[in-house]
């Protein structure tokens, strides 16, 4: 059994995969319990929206039950999960960049182009305690857009009243705050 603090050992993961394969579904509620928070930060980092990442964190989960008999140990489980988590994500994106007109749309796509331009699917703590830090440097105002948009899922609408701001313009605010979390996060992140 994983413990329930710390990150879960790839070996623990295997062991517990391999009993969900066999059929014991404790194995696979212990799996979801470990690693949901790195999947829930994954997404969160990458969904325009918590809608979008609960809905994607919840179709990966299960099919990730259904296709549990397909994961082979090449890699990790959290590795294959994630993977699962970034195809569902695109393919949810593309949808709504084809479906939505307007700001909705150019949000989806401006997520979709950044899924497609990350190339590790996943976000570790060194990842999460940057983003923690680059909000934290955002400017006053700044930090509590992101924070309403993004931790709270405020809609756009309801944003751009709170902030006497055009749906267009508050729309464009959030693109470039999310460019610039991600800047800041990458510029950290690389090596000296």
């Amino acid at each position: 059994m994983i413990p329930d603090t710390g990150d879960p050992s790839p070996e623990a993961c295997d062991e517990l995969a391999l009993r969900a394969q066999a059929g014991d579904r404790e194995a696979f509620s212990a799996l979801v319990a470990a690693l949901y928070p790195q999947l829930a930060g994954f997404l969160a980092f990458h969904a325009p929206n918590a809608d979008v990442a609960d809905e994607v964190a919840q179709a990966t989960l299960v099919m990730a039950f259904e296709r549990i008999a397909d994961y082979q140990q090449h890699g990790t489980f959290a590795g294959w999960l994630k993977g699962i988590a970034r195809n569902l994500l695109r393919q949810e994106l593309a949808r709504r960049t084809r479906q939505r007109g307007g700001v909705e749309a150019m949000l989806a796509a401006d997520a979709l182009v950044a899924v497609e331009q990350d190339p590790d699917p996943t976000p570790d703590e060194a990842v999460l305690g940057r983003l923690r830090e680059c909000i934290g440097r955002l400017p006053p105002r700044a930090r509590l857009i992101a924070q309403r948009r993004f931790a709270e899922d405020v809609p756009l609408n309801q944003l751009a009243q709170q902030f006497k701001r055009t749906r267009a313009s508050m729309a464009k605010v959030i693109h470039l705050l999310r460019g610039q979390l991600r800047a800041c996060v990458e510029s950290g992140l690389r090596p000296s």
